[in-house]
């Protein structure tokens, strides 16, 4: 009832900005911004001996881009990587200068690569990345920290683990106010301002954000804290929060469902545009198998919501906005007879 009698009075701004202050402590996203510098940098290398950077994939057909391994600072002594993808034209120059401008997100299990169609592990249907740049869309896919348990502990100090990526920065920043979602969402936003700033674009260009499974939840946040992104597309994400204590752990914010809910975030993002798009989660029912000398992960698994929830939470978002000019509505994307589509489809995209 406070969230929706205060989006229907002249104080929205206010509370909107006093809430984002909140969520941004939440989830640990407060760490002062790089000092040096926002530009973007091409990552080249010896072999292919570019200084500028690196072409490293072109795409075949008439909408042909180019792929760039690309990183950016995000705050001191900490960079966000990724690959950013190129439009071309027939004669295989860039087709504006400042064209529209998207971020994509995968989910943690999901290379770049993947979401532009330079590397199998995904049908071609929900390769969006791709799909946006052969638009003519500008596209930056950012890497994030994944579930695998590779790095997981310290061989020097013989305790090694098979808690997975997420889990063992998020035990560790938990001590410090600090959360892994914070760190991924600060780097969403870093590069967002790192290629307004590099490619000829106005500090207020419109940015569309949007992401699958864990890139889902993290494309919500960042939409939800920062005002500069136009439009978001949250695919295998969007739900109640209350079975939060089921999932992996690293997905716990503390009192998050006291103060938020999916809904509330989306009430954030208000008046710009959200579109859910219903597909099924990333396949997570646990974390790493345990095995000698690896061991200590907490449980937990990434449940997939019916429709009929998905349905109840876009409602409740829709009626913490009812009294907005203009009447903004978060869109959900389903398939027939309530199934899920496929992530990243084009009936999505289109909206």
């Amino acid at each position: 009832r406070v969230w929706a009698e205060t989006m229907a009075g002249p104080t929205r701004e206010d509370f909107q900005f006093k809430k984002r202050r909140r969520l941004s402590e939440m989830i640990g996203a407060v760490d002062s911004r790089a000092q040096n510098g926002w530009g973007l940098e091409f990552v080249g290398d010896a072999a292919r001996g570019a200084e500028r950077g690196t072409e490293i994939y072109r795409s075949s057909g008439t909408n042909a881009f180019v792929v760039w391994r690309v990183r950016w600072p995000v705050f001191e002594d900490v960079f966000g990587e990724g690959i950013l993808l190129e439009p071309l034209d027939a004669n295989g120059k860039p087709k504006l200068s400042a064209p529209p401008f998207a971020i994509a997100i995968p989910d943690a299990d999901q290379p770049p690569e993947l979401l532009a169609g330079l590397r199998a592990g995904i049908p071609p249907a929900s390769q969006f990345a791709r799909h946006l740049a052969e638009s003519g869309w500008r596209v930056l896919v950012p890497t994030l920290i994944s579930r695998e348990d590779f790095f997981s502990g310290n061989e020097r100090l013989k305790k090694l683990t098979n808690q997975p990526h997420r889990e063992w920065i998020y035990r560790q920043a938990y001590e410090m106010g600090r959360h892994i979602l914070g760190y991924e969402v600060r780097n969403v936003i870093a590069a967002r301002g790192a290629v307004l700033a590099s490619m000829s674009y106005a500090a207020d260009q419109p940015v569309v954000v949007a992401g699958y499974g864990e890139g889902g939840l993290i494309a919500l946040h960042a939409a939800a804290l920062d005002s500069h992104f136009d439009a978001a597309l949250v695919s295998g994400h969007f739900g109640p929060r209350e079975p939060m204590w089921r999932e992996p752990i690293y997905r716990n914010v503390s009192g998050f469902v006291r103060e938020f809910g999916d809904a509330e975030l989306a009430a954030l993002i208000a008046p710009r545009k959200l579109i859910v798009e219903y597909s099924t989660p990333p396949k997570v029912s646990g974390p790493p198998a345990p095995r000698a000398g690896r061991n200590g992960a907490a449980p937990g698994a990434i449940l997939v919501p019916e429709l009929g929830e998905v349905e109840a939470e876009v409602e409740r978002a829709n009626r913490l906005m009812a009294t907005l000019p203009g009447r903004p509505a978060v869109e959900l994307v389903y398939g027939s007879e309530g199934r899920t589509v496929p992530f990243g489809s084009r009936k999505a995209l289109a909206l």
